[in-house]
């Protein structure tokens, strides 16, 4: 008796190779998704998948290596539709108005930003019916703190495209932004730099969990709200942050 093969879906992921993206990556894998990753380096994670060496920050130029990707990519999904295009891929350079730096600011807008929107408008027209497109925003989309000037406006203007695409395009494609807080990821202990071991101990205390969320929980949301079950789960951003968002700061 002949069975017939179960149809995998297609997702297509930036930043592969990061704690995030390794961990979606791999949620997927388990889910029957076929995975398209994109980074500037492949993780052992990444090996899995089908995989794209490229910085995004070129996609943001008309040139050639901007096309050649362009083609690549497209010549990978072939004839199948997309299901899922999640927008992870992302740098955090740390700065104010006393060391702003403007290459750092073009850097950090062309690849948050501008880049998630590129992929986007290059691909519309290789989306499933129910297509979904999640932008990994983050909590400082909405609360920030010092010396996270780039990164905080890049973030709030990616929550902020999510929900305007979700109004111009939302009879086609669903549109879903994630606000992590903390998250135990490289970038996070980069961020601290030294005597962040310390530093992660109060950043836990902080959080009403009391505890620094795991990569593997962003994976699961971004599997759940996939889901074709949700249809009308559009243009929302979602927080994932410990209920850090709901805590008051002020000294008692």
């Amino acid at each position: 008796m002949n069975q017939s093969k179960t149809i995998k879906k297609l997702a297509i992921i930036t930043g592969s190779s990061g704690g995030i993206g390794s961990a979606i990556c791999s949620k997927l894998f388990k889910e029957n998704y076929d995975v398209i990753g994109i980074d500037l380096f492949q993780s052992n994670q990444s090996k899995k998948i089908s995989f794209i060496k490229f910085n995004l920050e070129n996609l943001t130029s008309e040139n050639l290596e901007s096309e050649e990707f362009i083609e690549l990519l497209i010549s990978k999904i072939g004839k199948r539709k997309i299901d899922l295009l999640v927008n992870n891929a992302a740098i955090q350079i740390k700065d104010n108005l006393n060391d702003f730096n403007l290459n750092n600011w073009k850097k950090t807008i062309a690849i948050n930003l501008e880049a998630p929107l590129i992929l986007i408008e290059k691909l519309k027209n290789k989306f499933n019916v129910n297509g979904v497109v999640v932008n990994m925003s983050s909590i400082h989309a909405v609360l920030t703190k010092k010396n996270f000037l780039s990164y905080s406006v890049s973030k709030s203007a990616l929550s902020s495209l999510t929900r305007a695409l979700a109004v111009n395009y939302g009879n086609k494609l669903r549109f879903i932004g994630i606000q992590p807080a903390a998250i135990q990821t490289e970038m996070l202990e980069k961020g601290f730099g030294r005597g962040f071991k310390n530093k992660i101990r109060a950043l836990k205390e902080a959080h009403p969990s009391e505890y620094i969320g795991d990569a593997f929980e962003v994976a699961e949301l971004v599997n759940a709200v996939a889901s074709k079950d949700l249809k009308f789960l559009n243009g929302s951003i979602i927080n994932i942050d410990g209920g850090i968002s709901s805590r008051l700061h002020d000294p008692e």
